[in-house]
């Protein structure tokens, strides 16, 4: 324990205390994008889902269902793929938000909506040719045309 004393000051073991620190940090933020998105989606599956499934207690339950219970279930039911849409896109909307001081809410939602830049994150890397790639090398025939056509004609 003595060389890890005397080590403890050096600029090497510095840097590894302070990149452990960050790699904790960038863990722990992490941590908490994925958690605060799975609560979202939960909000979303509640907020759509809920008045069927009050609905649904009170029909086991013996009463009639309430047509407001009925209008609700109708209105949110399909708004389900737009709270998915919105909690998928808001991580890019913040950044669209945060380039431009003057842009608002809206003009960032609208701006991801409409871009046509794809994210590096959805290429396929290492499978197969680049999109560059293909179709670019030249294509020899098997066989030449003359040699071809002599072949066809002894057949006949």
């Amino acid at each position: 324990t003595a060389a890890n004393d005397s080590n403890e000051g050096t600029p090497n073991t510095l840097l590894s205390k302070i990149l452990r620190r960050k790699t904790k940090s960038i863990k722990q933020s992490n941590s908490r994008v994925v958690l605060q998105r799975a609560f979202a989606y939960t909000c979303s599956f509640f907020l759509t889902w809920s008045w069927f499934f009050i609905g649904l207690i009170i029909g086991v339950a013996g009463s009639e269902f309430p047509i407001t219970l009925s209008y609700l279930r109708q209105i949110f039911t399909p708004l389900q793929g737009s709270w998915n849409l919105l909690i998928f896109i808001y991580p890019k909307v913040v950044s669209a938000k945060a380039k431009g001081s003057d842009v608002t809410w809206w003009q960032a939602f609208v701006s991801v909506i409409f871009s046509t830049s794809k994210s590096p994150n959805n290429t396929k890397k290492g499978r197969g040719r680049k999109k560059d790639e293909v179709g670019t090398q030249p294509t020899q025939p098997s066989v030449d045309a003359e040699e071809g056509r002599n072949k066809v004609e002894e057949l006949h």
